[in-house]
């Protein structure tokens, strides 16, 4: 038990705060990258061999709409399937017409024809080689991987359209911080060169593993991104709080450290104070959980703490002092 006179209490500052339940909440910041939204990504591929005869959309980076045209192919696969179909129409009285007629247009279907063209087909009554490709989404081309006068087979991605609308963050967390991180958490992120201004976003997902190498948790979060102020590839500033509720509290600058101890000092009567072992739990702001040592109600030393270890002479007042 240390002895300090209120008189002598006062001379050097002694101020009391009580251990008291209060709502703590976690800042949790964490550095992190912009990507494209993989929900958001739409790829044109081709499902026949054609050459390529004109590109209406030419550049990586360039704005496209839903149904802008992309490019203009040449397909002699695409002109016999649709020949196959304009015979089985025409074919009157042949057994099974239908369903070759059906066959024909499942086909032609699967190929990306839309109900207009096989349509304007039929009007037509003539097959045409060449075929329009049309954008399936609005956003900006990610990828272009065709040129025109090129072969372009089937399978091959030919654009890649991304909308930029809403984009995703990858942050990385450090190991400790994420069993508080779950989706569906409100975020905020900034940008380390505009001081002040932060966008509201969500939290996602949280990858079930650790980097080797780093330690860290990878973690997704959502923003909203209708200005397209968020480039792919821009570095940012993440900010999760996490509500712990109420938890039983101590000021921070009422514990004083020793190797991977804390200590406090009770008030436990007039003049009479006691060091004593504190048992912490998580960092909120400028207060520390308390796991065990105090109990709600208790008085706590929060200024001159160390003048106080002083005056307790601190082997003999903290018998564990300076244990590792």
């Amino acid at each position: 038990m240390l002895e300090v006179t209120p008189e002598r209490q006062q001379l050097i500052g002694v101020v009391y705060a009580k251990v008291e339940r209060r709502p703590l909440s976690l800042s949790l910041r964490a550095h992190g990258r912009v990507e494209v939204d993989e929900t958001q990504v739409a790829d044109v591929v081709l499902k026949y061999d054609a050459y390529v005869e004109k590109l209406f959309v030419s550049q990586t980076g360039q704005p496209v709409k839903a149904g802008q045209p992309l490019l203009a192919l040449y397909s002699p696969d695409l002109l016999a399937s649709e020949q196959d179909y304009l015979v089985a129409i025409h074919s009157q009285g042949l057994p099974g017409r239908e369903q070759l007629v059906r066959a024909a247009e499942e086909r032609l279907r699967l190929w990306g024809l839309s109900s207009e063209q096989m349509a304007d087909l039929r009007k037509r009554g003539k097959a045409e080689p060449r075929i329009t490709i049309h954008s399936p989404a609005s956003g900006v081309v990610l990828e272009k991987n065709v040129v025109s006068g090129t072969r372009a087979m089937a399978g091959n991605v030919l654009y890649r359209i991304g909308n930029l609308g809403r984009i995703w963050v990858l942050a990385d967390l450090f190991e400790s911080d994420a069993p508080y991180v779950q989706g569906g958490q409100p975020a905020t992120m900034s940008l380390p060169w505009a001081s002040g201004v932060t966008w509201n976003g969500v939290v996602q997902f949280v990858y079930p593993t650790v980097d080797e190498k780093t330690r860290a948790v990878r973690a997704r979060l959502a923003f909203p991104n209708a200005q397209l102020s968020f480039k792919p590839g821009m570095f940012v500033d993440v900010n999760v709080q996490v509500p712990l509720g109420n938890r039983l509290a101590v000021p921070d600058n009422a514990l004083l450290a020793s190797g991977e101890h804390r200590y406090a000092f009770v008030k436990r009567g007039e003049g009479q104070l006691q060091a004593t072992e504190v048992k912490v739990g998580a960092m909120a702001g400028d207060y520390h959980e308390v796991l065990a040592g105090l109990r709600e109600g208790e008085e706590v030393a929060t200024q001159a703490t160390f003048l106080l270890s002083s005056e307790a002479q601190l082997r003999s007042a903290l018998p564990r002092w300076g244990a590792p």
